[in-house]
């Protein structure tokens, strides 16, 4: 395999890797597993790559053949930033509608503590508005584990081309924590345990785990309010950072112009 990496220090220069084979059959397949990360790329380099082969024909020499060029091409900053922006806005989004699923599973289970209270045993009814809630919080813990999952997606991309100070590193740390710790086994636990009396129609028992349904989503709904505006806060901090690097760039720009027209005056 060769490559020709566009990129400081090496730019513009080839690099050749021999890949191991099998001499002796006249067929060989191979994998081979590339970690573009190792060539410390910058954001916006392309690599081009491709795979030659040579023959060992020792009487009318060797000869060679190669695959077409391909091309991977590296996010500029500007296309990485335009990707952060959108992932959080997603998550925002995201955490917004579990917040609002949170409050209607609370309504909704409200709503069926009360018509348990009025009848003596568990009706067809009843059991059918159990098995639709079971099934809103499950989605809701799914949409959950999805938030959680792409916000550490998120915090890794950011991290690998931005140094953000160690707030909002702590910052990162804590909301991913917390994220972590939203759906907890107590509450798995729980709704399968709702499951279990809905089965066994024990009213009493299932209106003990309602109630306990109940307090476990307000914490919930609390936790994810939590996360929304931590999350938020964090963001501010972190486009916060960003504006105050520019302006330093900017401030180091000037006074190296400005030595450069000090020392052309003197010159002159």
């Amino acid at each position: 395999i060769e490559t020709i990496i566009d990129s400081l220090p090496n730019r513009n220069t080839l690099q050749s890797l021999r890949l191991p084979y099998n001499k002796v059959s006249s067929l060989d397949e191979f994998f081979h597993y590339w970690d573009i990360e190792t060539l410390d790329i910058l954001p916006g380099d392309e690599i081009t790559y491709y795979f030659e082969v040579t023959d060992n024909d020792g009487v009318n020499g060797a000869k060679s053949t190669r695959t077409t060029i391909k091309t991977f091409k590296s996010k500029t900053l500007k296309e990485r930033n335009s990707e952060v922006d959108s992932n959080n806005k997603n998550i925002k989004k995201d955490l917004s509608e579990s917040i609002t699923e949170a409050k209607q599973i609370q309504k909704d289970l409200e709503k069926l503590k009360k018509k348990l209270s009025e009848k003596k045993q568990i009706g067809w009814e009843e059991k059918e508005k159990l098995k639709d809630l079971l099934e809103k919080q499950k989605e809701l813990e799914k949409k959950v584990k999805d938030i959680q999952k792409e916000n550490e997606k998120n915090n890794s991309q950011q991290n690998e081309y931005k140094q953000y100070n160690e707030e909002i590193l702590q910052k990162q740390e804590q909301l991913q924590k917390l994220f972590d710790e939203l759906m907890t086994d107590e509450m798995k636990e729980m709704m399968e345990k709702l499951q279990e009396m809905m089965e066994k129609l024990d009213k009493n028992m299932l209106e003990e785990e309602l109630e306990k349904m109940d307090m476990s989503n307000k914490d919930l709904e609390k936790e994810l309010d939590r996360s929304l505006e931590l999350f938020k806060q964090m963001e501010f901090e972190q486009k916060l950072d960003e504006v105050k690097n520019k302006l330093e760039e900017l401030a180091e720009k000037q006074d190296n112009l400005s030595e450069d027209t000090k020392e052309k005056n003197e010159s002159n």
